[in-house]
């Protein structure tokens, strides 16, 4: 089923840190978190930093790829340079969807 919404860094990284991924899906009602290859990315940066919490979040993840269309309208948001490319990403998707 494809996700009606797409969870960003922040969010996640708030819930691992407090232990409470199962909580956030319950509320959700999935079992899998949605997330962008380029909010993977970002999750990815504490990981080389020894941090744990990002492995909690992975094990539950679900990266949604961007559509070709969705990708093209990613790149004008990224070069606009008022966005991370993890939050262009996600408003391109929900945007073209």
């Amino acid at each position: 089923m494809t996700p009606k919404f797409l969870i960003d860094t922040d969010i996640l990284s708030i819930f691992a840190k407090a232990d409470g991924l199962s909580i956030l899906c319950r509320v959700l009602k999935r079992e899998s978190l949605p997330i962008t290859p380029r909010v993977l990315d970002e999750l990815l940066v504490p990981l080389e930093y020894g941090y744990g919490f990002p492995q909690d979040i992975l094990s539950r993840a679900d990266v949604v790829p961007a559509t070709v269309e969705e990708y093209e309208s990613y790149e004008a948001l990224r070069l606009e340079g008022r966005l991370s490319s993890a939050d262009a990403e996600m408003i391109a998707i929900c945007k073209e969807r």
